[in-house]
Formats: structure tokens, C-alpha cells, sequence
């Protein structure tokens, strides 16, 4: 059929295309139905044509045999063939405009699957941008599989910035067959895209699909990968993203995987998540906090809904189907434990199942974690949490997929608590490998998230500084803890521990104490910055120079 295709779509007044594809239909009692289909522009049938097209030595007319060749027995062989095996062959044609030829297959399940290579792309947000439906439905498909987060637009002219939904490296896949995009028409895009919410840390990189016959991609710039599309393989074409988000270079290839990346699911979308009855609800007020744990679960292949406090978090548990809530501890208006507790309670006004709750705090306290199951919570996670700690959690809480949307057990569960080091002589001004824990090998992530923490982190000190200096001891400890998380997340380790210990006075009662470590945040800080800077400021030369 593929020769026929390319047979009658030559030598033609217009431009012969052959495609061949193979997609996954259904699933039946065992059994993957698989399309082949062979698709071209070429003469087409009418339907007179198409209603003897499976009899024996049938041509479309008798110029057909005369020009092309050919008995008519091939499509009468290749349907016996398939109906043999279970399967069926059906076409689909317009005179002048090419067919659509589709072999509908059946092929049994194997129950135990062969292991997958990791995909360095998993959870990379990817806007994929161009006019050619064929080719944008291939590339999205090969990205979705390989666990891309994927949106589509015909153009970058009609690009929503709305589109730009959340944190994080977005990866823009413009295919060049019907324009070929200048470096200020995709920079000017991108400009309007990220700065439709000025408090999205959002990093745009592009891969450039072009026209030709050279198979590896090429770095143009340090935000711009090419490659062509002609010959392009599923493999070239996902070292392609992975270079143009700094994921790996053309030395390494795909087969690398993201350093301290924990074995994850394919990802999936929010309709899905919720279909399967394990989509996820967190609570975080903090904005450093809420990109990374965005982040986090974007790469393990979860889908959630985060809220920027308990009573948000609790309005939206009301009104949706969640299967796992992730938690906070001191947030406004309302915080974890008082979420916690008016959940309990309106499940048991009306009888509804207990939904598992985790607790993510960078509380340290002493028997905070009996605290935490004594009103309620299941579990128990010490922010920053590293991507395999946060991952086991997740999977010993979130159901299996299916339409039930209660787990198994949510009751009785242990708690477990992961400590960090108290001990600050031995702590760094700031680890560099901190971000790769939490969000894995992405620079220019990192790279906002240290930007918009140095911005934070100013304000936070004053405020800090000014609740003090006015006496008002309680709200020190809460702005010290806020500054703690973030501090943690992005490696200031020093930072964090003086934080800490500002809490824990404060929790103490002991306000000199307080006011003495105070007294150190300003040298503390200085030296966190100016770490920070350094590396961001190396980075860029090194990128720049590139």
C-alpha cells in the first residue's frame, strides 16, 4: 500500500506527500488495537471506485493499469491477510485529493512490560508552535510520550499569553515550514508571553524544526537549538528539546538521565489525574516554595492544584475530588492544623471518606510530628523535600488508578519524619546541588528561582528586622520561618539554620536571644548573596560565551 501511495502521488502538478503512521486505538478483553494507516495527496477515488477497490483485478479505470501497472490484486491479498489475523483494512478517499488507507490490527498484551529508559524530558512544559497539522500532531505525540507537558498554537502571532499557566523552563518547538521565525519576532513573542504575570518565574527557550536532510541538531545561540525535520527520529528529535532546556548537550544525547532523578510515572494531565482519581491538592502561601513544589511534581509525572492558603485549599477540597492534600503547616487565614481540622469535621458531618493528608513544613519542633497525626495528618515531609523522599510519600498515600476515588488506607499511618542537620559549623554558605535535588539539572530554572529569592529575601529581611525592632515577637518567628523554607530550597543553608534558631526562641519565649541572632542575619545574608550572585554571574558569562 505505502508503493501504491507513492505511485499515484507523483508526477503530479502539485507536491507528492506519503506518510506512514502507527497509533495505539483501544484497548479490548486483552488485546491493543493498532491503525497503520498510509496517508497521500495524490489522484484519490470516487466512490464508484472505492466500491469495487477489494474485488479481484480492479483497477480505478483502464488508463489506471495501462499508466501505473499492476493486477489489482495487492489491496485483495492485504485484506485477506488482515481479516486472517483478526484485523480489517479500511480506506478513505477524495478524487484529486489523496487517500487514506488504515489497517486495523489487534495485537495481545504482554504482561510484563520491558523496562523504559528514563526520558530526560519528563515533565518539560513545551509549547509546540506551528501551522502543519501533521507534523505538529507527530511531534506533540512523541513529546507526550516522552513526558513533555504539550500545548499547541498555529502560529506564534497567536500565542495566549494566558497559555504561559505556570513556573518553570518552557521549551517553544516551532515547526518552520510555513515561515521561518526571526530572532526578534520569537524574542518579542516570548516577552509578551512571561511578563503576563509578573510573579510566574518563567525561563522560554526555542528548538527550531527546519527543512532539510542534516539529522543532529545544531545550538544556535544559548536559547535556540535547530534541527531538521525531514529526517527526524523520535531520538534526534528529543536531544533536540533536552539541549534547547540545557538538559543535555549533543555530546551526551538522550540516554542520560536528570542526576538524583527517582523512577517516575508518565505524567499526566489535570482531566486525567482527576479521571483516575489521583489528582493532588497543596497548600503553600510561600512563592519560592509553591514554584519548586510545582516543579516537583511536574518531574515525578503528578498533576495538582496548589493554593496559596489553608482557606483556599479548603474551599477548593469542598468543591473538587482529591485524592491526596499536601500541606503546609503556618500559613494566613488559615494554617495546616486548622485546615486539617475543618476538613475531619465536614467529613465526618457528611460521612465522607477521609482524604490522606501530608504535611510539608520546615517546622522543626520537638513532637511536632505526633502533633500532626494527633489531629489528623498521615505523613509528615521536612521542607526542602528532595524529589525521591517526596516521590516514596506521594506513592504510599496516592491511590492506584482507578475510578474509586478513596485510597485504600488513610488511617493509622505512621508518621515519618525526615530531620536535617542542626549543626551550623559544618553548614554551607550555600549549596549549588540543593536546586538539582529539589527540581533536578535545570540551569535556567535554577537561575530564576535564585533571582526571585534574592528579590524575596530582601523584603523578608526588613520585615523581619522591623517586627523586631517593634517588639513584636510572634510575628518575628513566623516571617523567620517563611525565610527558612525558602532559604533551604535554594541551598542557603546558613541562612536557614540562623532562621531557624530564630523560630525556635521565639517558640521559647526567649526574646534576647532572638534579638541576638537577629543581630547576625545581616552577615549571614551578605554572604549568601554574594555567593549567589557569583554563580549567577558566572553562569552567564559562561553562557554567553558559549
Amino acid at each position: 500500500m505505502a508503493g501504491n501511495a507513492i505511485k499515484f502521488s507523483s508526477a503530479l502538478t502539485h507536491r507528492g506527500e506519503v506518510s506512514v503512521r502507527v497509533e495505539p486505538m483501544r484497548v479490548e478483553d486483552g488485546y491493543i488495537w493498532v491503525n497503520f494507516s498510509i496517508i497521500d495527496n495524490g489522484i484519490g477515488m470516487d466512490e464508484l471506485t472505492l466500491a469495487k477497490l477489494f474485488a479481484p483485478f480492479a483497477q480505478a479505470d483502464a488508463s489506471t493499469s495501462r499508466r501505473y501497472g499492476g493486477s489489482g490484486l495487492g489491496l485483495v491479498i492485504s485484506r485477506q491477510l488482515a481479516e486472517l489475523m483478526g484485523g480489517n483494512i479500511v480506506v478513505k478517499s477524495t478524487v484529486n485529493k489523496g487517500s487514506v488507507f488504515t489497517a486495523e490490527m489487534p495485537f495481545k498484551i504482554v504482561k510484563k512490560q520491558p523496562e523504559l529508559e528514563s526520558s530526560p524530558i519528563e515533565g518539560l512544559s513545551c509549547l509546540l508552535i506551528g501551522a502543519d497539522e501533521q507534523i505538529t500532531s507527530d511531534v506533540a505525540k512523541q513529546l507526550s510520550f516522552a513526558g513533555a507537558k504539550v500545548q499547541r498554537v498555529d502560529s506564534i502571532e497567536a500565542i495566549d499569553p494566558l497559555m504561559i499557566e505556570h513556573d518553570g523552563l518552557w521549551v517553544w518547538v516551532m515547526d518552520e515550514l510555513k515561515k521561518n521565525y526571526s530572532s526578534d519576532e520569537i524574542n518579542s513573542a516570548a516577552k509578551r508571553a512571561v511578563e503576563q504575570d509578573s510573579h510566574l518565574l518563567v525561563v522560554t527557550n526555542h528548538l527550531l524544526l527546519g527543512r532539510g536532510r542534516r539529522r543532529k541538531p545544531r545550538r544556535l545561540s544559548p536559547e535556540l537549538v535547530q534541527i531538521d525535520g525531514n529526517l527526524l527520529t523520535r531520538y534526534n528529535l528529543l536531544t533536540a528539546v533536552a539541549m534547547a532546556a540545557h538538559l543535555v548537550e549533543l555530546e551526551q544525547r538522550v540516554s542520560l538521565s536528570l542526576p538524583n532523578m527517582p523512577a517516575i510515572n508518565d505524567p499526566v494531565s489535570r482531566e486525567q489525574a482527576l479521571q483516575q482519581g489521583r489528582l493532588i491538592l497543596v497548600a503553600e502561601d510561600n512563592l519560592i516554595n509553591q514554584a519548586v513544589i510545582s516543579e516537583q511534581l511536574k518531574l515525578l509525572g503528578y498533576a495538582a492544584d496548589i493554593m496559596d492558603d489553608g482557606h483556599d485549599a479548603f474551599t477548593a477540597w469542598a468543591k473538587g475530588h482529591y485524592a491526596l492534600l499536601i500541606t503546609d503547616i503556618h500559613m494566613p487565614r488559615m494554617d495546616g492544623y486548622e485546615l486539617t481540622t475543618a476538613i475531619r469535621k465536614q467529613e465526618k458531618k457528611n460521612n465522607k471518606a477521609p482524604i490522606p493528608i501530608v504535611a510539608l513544613t520546615a517546622i522543626a519542633l520537638k513532637g511536632e510530628d505526633e502533633n500532626c497525626l494527633s489531629l489528623g495528618m498521615n505523613d509528615y515531609l521536612s521542607k526542602p523535600a528532595a524529589l525521591p523522599e517526596l516521590k516514596a510519600t506521594i506513592d504510599r498515600w496516592l491511590p492506584p488508578i482507578k475510578d474509586d476515588l478513596i485510597p485504600s488506607a488513610v488511617n493509622g499511618g505512621s508518621i515519618v519524619t525526615n530531620t536535617t542537620d542542626s549543626t551550623n559549623d559544618l553548614l554551607p554558605v550555600w549549596d549549588q546541588s540543593a536546586l538539582i535535588r529539589m527540581v533536578g539539572a535545570n540551569p535556567a530554572l535554577h537561575q530564576r528561582l535564585l533571582a526571585k529569592f534574592l528579590n524575596n529575601a530582601i523584603e523578608q529581611l526588613a520585615s523581619i528586622n522591623a517586627a523586631a525592632q517593634a517588639g513584636d515577637i510572634v510575628k518575628t518567628g513566623v516571617l523567620a520561618h517563611t525565610l527558612k523554607s525558602a532559604a533551604r530550597t535554594v541551598g542557603a543553608m546558613q541562612l536557614g539554620e540562623l532562621c531557624q534558631a530564630i523560630e525556635l526562641t521565639v517558640a521559647k519565649g526567649d526574646g534576647y536571644i532572638s534579638f541576638s541572632h537577629i543581630e547576625q542575619l545581616a552577615q549571614v545574608w551578605l554572604a549568601a548573596e554574594s555567593a549567589i550572585k557569583q554563580q549567577l554571574s558566572d553562569e552567564t558569562t559562561l553562557t554567553t560565551n558559549t
